[in-house]
């Protein structure tokens, strides 16, 4: 059975995530260009009670990258104002609280993936027209000890995808600045100790 809904602000490039009984709907902009509006709208649906209410990410942004680890959600990187952004904004579902942490270099069309205790923030670009720059970094948030740690793609690169299964995160595809623009068929893939967080 379908239904519909309406989100409080029309918009592309959202961050989606859920966390528990709760779906949230993250930033955005008004159109696909960098010339459009960005959005620091949260909307969030709640199973329980089929309802919805709104919150607010601490800038707003689109091309927001979003994940979930343990009980908090993960709303990282975006463009914002013609520029990359560092900015994370994490939500704590036991707590009902908002906090934000910095990545490590600002940039955008990153991909975001979770496993175990760990949050991966992946790839990415940073709007520069004089020098644009693809990235290999990630940003691994571990949830536990609510630390920050960096580790590399093989190759950088901006818009790649990202999932979890077993103890395995994938980090699939995306642009190669070492490709000319073209796409990339590399899959990096961590693989999780089972003995350790």
């Amino acid at each position: 059975m379908w239904s519909t809904a309406i989100l409080s602000v029309p918009r592309v490039m959202i961050g989606a995530v859920s966390v528990g009984t709760k779906a949230f709907f993250a930033g955005g902009g008004s159109d696909m260009s960098v010339d459009g509006i960005s959005y620091n709208t949260v909307d969030i649906y709640e199973s329980a009670t089929n309802s919805w209410s709104t919150a607010t990410l601490s800038q707003a942004r689109s091309l927001v990258s979003a994940t979930t680890v343990g009980t908090k959600v993960l709303f990282a990187a975006g463009f914002f104002n013609d520029s990359s952004s560092d900015v994370v904004d994490i939500y704590d579902s036991v707590t009902n609280t908002w906090s934000t942490a910095r990545l490590s270099i600002p940039r955008d069309a990153t991909t975001a993936t979770s496993i175990g205790t760990k949050a991966f923030i992946a790839g990415g670009y940073s709007e520069n027209e004089l020098s644009p720059k693809w990235y290999d970094q990630v940003d691994i948030y571990d949830s536990v000890t609510n630390t920050w740690s960096i580790a590399h793609l093989s190759v950088g690169r901006t818009d790649p995808v990202s999932t979890t299964v077993g103890t395995k995160a994938l980090f699939a595809g995306g642009v190669s600045h070492q490709t000319t623009y073209a796409p990339s068929n590399r899959v990096d893939i961590y693989t999780k100790n089972n003995y350790l967080f």
